[in-house]
Parts: C-alpha cells; sequence; structure tokens
C-alpha cells in the first residue's frame, strides 16, 4: 500500500480541527469540562467528516467514545457539587460508556493500546478523578488527518478475509444539534407547556452501510408518549452527502412543578431498510423544563412580565438553588417591579429623597402586598452588619441616586455590600433595589424592562473548582419625573 498526503483545502480543514482538539486538551479544562468535551466532540467529528472513512477515522471514533466517557464524569461532580437529585445517573452513563467503548477497541485494537487506556478508565470510582481521566485522553495520540489511497495492483493481491475484516470494521456514527425556536437548546432548555415550538435538527453522518437508503431518528422520553409530541426525524441518504437538517413542531402537555427534574428525550437512530443500528452517536440528548408563566411574573405591568420572565428563566437553570429560594426571591422581585411600574406611572417619587425616607416609604409599599406581610424584617444583624430589609433570607439593599440618570450596568457597582449579606442569610439570591431620583431634563425615562435585570457574581478568589455564584436581582425605580411635554420645548 502506498500513501500520499493531499494538501487541499479539506486537509488543512481537519488539520485546524486536530489542532483546536489539541488545545482543549491541554488548557485547564477542569475549570468548566462540560463545555470543553462537547466541543472536542464537535470536533473530533468534523475531522472524521472531512476525511472519511480510514485507519485514522477509526482512531477518532475511539477516542471520542472516550470523550463521551469523560464528559459524564465531569457532568457527576458537578451534580454532586449542585446538590442534584440522581446525580448517580451520570456514574452510570459514566460507566456504560466506558465499557461501550471497550467493547468498540476490543475488536479492533490488536496492539492492546487503546484497551489499556479504557481499563485505567474504568477503574475510575470516583468523580473527583477527572483531572485523571483528562491525563489519559491527553496521553492519546492523535494521528494526522491525511488521506490515504492504495496501489490497485496491490490492491488486488490481497487476502479476500482481510477485505471483509474492514468492511466489519466499517462504522457509523451520527452527530447531532438541535435548536428550538431558532435558538441553540440550553442544558436545560425551558419551554412553555401546551404550546407547540420548532424543534430543528442538524445531522452529521461520517460513514452509512452500502445498502442503507434511509436514516430514521426517533425520541426515547423518560415520560410516558400521551404527556409529550416530540417529531421523528427521517433522511433520505445521497451518496457523497454527509448533512442533514429538518425542522419540526414539538410540545409538551404538561406543567412541571418546580421540584421536579427536567424531562430527558434521547434520540435514538437507525438506518433502514433493515433497521441497522448506529454505531455511535453524539449530542443526541435534549433536556426539557415545561414551565407554565405563573404568577410568579404577574405584577400589572407587561413589560416589567417581559423582563421578569427572562430572569425566572437565569434562576431556574441555575443549579443548587432550592425552591424556596426561588419563590421567596421571584415574589420580592415581582413586587418591586409593580412598585416600579407605579412609579412610572403616577410619579410616585415627585422629588429627591434620602435613603432613609425611601426605605421607608418601600418597607411600607411591600407589606402592604399580603404575600409578604409581616414577613419583612428591617434592619437585621448579619455578617457583621445591618441589612436595610429581609424577606424569608432573602436579602434587600436599597440605595438612592440623586445625581445621575442610571441604567442597570450603573447601579452593578453596589452589588459587593449584598453579596456579603446574601452569604450571610445562608442564601445564593439577594436583591438590589434603586431609586433614581436625578435630573430628567435631558433624557426621559425609558421602558421599565430596561430596569430589572438579573447579575451573576462569582467570587474570584476560590480556591473550589467551579464555586457557586451569587444572583443578585436588580431594579430600578424611576423618581423625580418631569411632564413629557417639557421635552419638546
Amino acid at each position: 500500500m502506498t500513501r500520499r498526503i493531499r494538501i487541499d483545502d479539506v486537509f488543512l480543514e481537519a488539520y485546524d480541527y486536530r489542532v483546536k482538539i489539541l488545545d482543549l486538551l491541554s488548557a485547564d479544562a477542569c475549570k468548566d469540562p462540560v463545555p470543553v468535551f462537547e466541543a472536542i466532540l464537535d470536533y473530533a467529528g468534523k475531522v472524521q467528516e472531512c476525511i472519511g472513512y480510514s485507519n485514522i477515522s477509526v482512531h477518532y471514533q475511539y477516542f471520542q467514545s472516550l470523550v463521551i466517557a469523560c464528559k459524564n464524569l465531569a457532568a457527576w461532580g458537578q451534580a454532586i457539587r449542585s446538590a442534584e437529585p440522581e446525580s448517580s445517573r451520570y456514574q452510570k452513563a459514566f460507566e456504560i460508556h466506558a465499557k461501550d467503548a471497550g467493547k468498540l477497541i476490543k475488536e479492533h485494537d490488536p496492539s492492546g493500546y487503546f484497551s489499556e487506556i479504557v481499563n485505567e478508565f474504568l477503574a475510575i470510582d470516583s468523580s473527583d478523578r477527572l483531572e485523571e481521566a483528562l491525563n489519559l485522553l491527553r496521553s492519546i495520540s492523535l494521528p494526522l488527518p491525511v488521506y490515504w489511497k492504495e496501489d490497485r495492483s496491490m490492491r488486488i493481491s490481497r487476502p479476500r478475509d482481510l477485505e471483509e475484516k474492514e468492511k466489519k470494521r466499517k462504522s457509523s456514527t451520527v452527530y447531532m444539534s438541535f435548536k428550538i425556536d431558532g435558538q441553540p437548546v440550553n442544558n436545560p432548555q425551558i419551554v412553555e407547556p401546551n404550546q407547540f415550538v420548532d424543534l430543528e435538527i442538524e445531522v452529521r453522518v461520517n460513514e452509512f452501510p452500502d445498502d442503507a437508503e434511509q436514516l430514521v431518528i426517533r425520541p426515547v422520553a423518560d415520560i410516558a408518549p400521551a404527556n409529550h409530541e416530540m417529531p421523528d426525524f427521517s433522511f433520505q441518504l445521497t451518496k457523497g452527502k454527509s448533512k442533514y437538517s429538518d425542522k419540526r413542531r414539538m410540545k409538551i402537555n404538561f406543567a412541571q412543578s418546580y421540584e421536579s427534574m427536567p424531562i430527558e428525550f434521547t434520540y435514538q437512530a437507525y438506518f433502514l431498510p433493515e433497521e441497522k443500528n448506529v454505531n455511535s452517536i453524539v449530542n443526541n440528548v435534549i433536556k426539557i423544563r415545561s414551565d407554565a408563566v405563573d404568577s410568579s411574573v404577574f405584577c400589572g405591568y407587561e413589560e416589567a412580565k417581559n423582563a421578569l420572565k427572562a430572569v425566572r428563566l437565569e434562576i431556574q437553570v441555575e443549579k443548587g438553588l432550592t425552591v424556596d429560594q426561588k419563590k421567596n426571591f421571584l415574589l420580592i422581585m415581582r413586587c418591586l417591579a409593580n412598585i416600579a411600574g407605579q412609579a412610572l406611572q403616577n410619579n410616585e417619587f415627585p422629588e429627591n429623597i434620602s435613603e432613609e425616607e425611601f426605605k421607608k416609604s418601600l418597607r411600607q409599599r411591600l407589606s402592604s402586598f399580603p404575600e409578604i406581610g409581616s414577613d419583612l424584617q428591617t434592619h437585621s444583624q448579619v455578617a457583621a452588619g445591618i441589612t436595610d430589609l429581609v424577606f424569608r433570607k432573602t436579602s434587600l439593599e436599597l440605595k438612592v441616586e440623586n445625581k445621575k440618570n442610571l441604567s442597570i450596568n450603573d447601579i452593578k457597582k453596589y452589588v459587593q455590600q449584598n453579596t456579603a449579606y446574601t452569604a450571610g442569610l445562608d442564601n445564593r439570591l439577594g436583591v438590589l433595589c434603586v431609586l433614581d431620583c436625578s435630573d430628567k431634563n435631558d433624557e426621559p425615562s425609558g421602558s421599565i424592562s430596561n430596569d430589572i435585570g438579573i447579575l451573576k457574581i462569582t467570587p474570584a478568589s476560590s480556591v473550589v473548582e467551579n464555586p457557586l455564584p451569587t444572583m443578585m436581582g436588580l431594579v430600578i425605580i424611576r423618581g423625580n419625573l418631569i411632564k413629557p411635554s417639557a421635552y419638546s420645548r
């Protein structure tokens, strides 16, 4: 057999993907491992897509199977640190993928090189051994993605049994990526119950059997079929074509509670007409939360509700927050949004006031909401300081600005004080509310949707890997308004 390197665009593209894989492996991948492994899987798939089937592409398939195992190992560790229920499911997934890698490799690894690495993977029994698994991945020598062609005369003389073995070795890998309503799927993706949305799939197939005519992709769910309408996908296969895409409707037929786990849909693939299974499937799991827009965002003002929905989404996907923490936080944010809406509509704060006057006024207004009432506390001693207001372990820090017309970005400078109070209250959710009584002669106040937001604060000095952030709700209340007719003079 003779080999020759083709220095063309395809080779250079594949080589570039290989470099990116090595760069990701050499970096400190333990800081945020799951996205790193997902990127490595994507680049490894693109290498195989570029070079087609060969000994080299098979080598990359072995490597991918071990990366998938590492991804589940990383997710196992993150789930334990975030106190997720059923975190052991990632442990089981890690073990299954490592064993599957061993089965795939055993048949085509006469030297025992990969088999030895797989055995070391199978010996990993703890989520804190991610660095050890990474070192095993780093020890794998990824071959240069080059084309090779056989000399015809030598091909004729090759033993028939060798040809048969190569046919058996030929395996297919399907790479999937999903979008919902045109946006990449989050983990988990939050959708409204009983509403149709668009589910878009993009599929790359590195190799398929010669007799395959159709690729069918179907979901397997951990809930009863009556509870969802997740679509099937099917593609007519064309020789030489590796990318396929389609868009269908999907719907979840029930609303989940705060306490329930995301729904998992695993898309399985097989070839027709003989229903041949795909050897390897990458990125085929979608996690979905079906959350109704409940009273936690209904505050009497449509633009404020839209901003609260975005805030609600941020805390829903954040790991480690309890149900009570989320409910209490959203209740305070909803009430403050209502007060901010009244202030814009009725000029409830018509002139400059002191911080003490603002605290007194806001305490009275918040206490008038029946859901809050006497649970609102003032001047609690926390973390070597005294808080402004506390509602069920949620700290409210209040400020007044009389000089500058503020934006959400401007008030972020005030968050450090309340971050300390929030931690002292054994919570990770706090609220900062600022009254803007600055001169409005130059520019009117904009939409209230611009005055509600959330900020994630991650401690930079933490010695813990992947420290859990504090989430700070931000609300600006506009005061000292002038008549709109004054702006036209």
